[in-house]
């Protein structure tokens, strides 16, 4: 089978199978990428929130909340 061939077939495919298949490549090529290397400014701007949740620790928003902040801007 060729590769558009393969597209053509997983087309067909419910959701959760196509998900299923994205999930089982993802573990498939495990390890073969390089970790990514970070810039300067992302290095730092991942320190920057650090240092702001490590002063405020509170100020965090729940994965719950977020959720339910996408699902009423975008619903279904």
């Amino acid at each position: 089978m060729d590769y558009d061939s393969v597209l053509a077939a997983i087309d067909t495919w419910p959701m959760e199978d196509r998900l299923r298949l994205i999930n089982d490549l993802q573990d498939r090529c495990e390890g073969y990428f390089a970790q990514p290397v970070l810039s300067e400014a992302t290095k730092a701007e991942l320190e920057r929130r650090i240092a702001v949740l490590e002063k405020d620790p509170n100020r965090v928003v729940s994965w719950e909340d977020v959720d339910a902040r996408i699902r009423a801007r975008y619903p279904q």
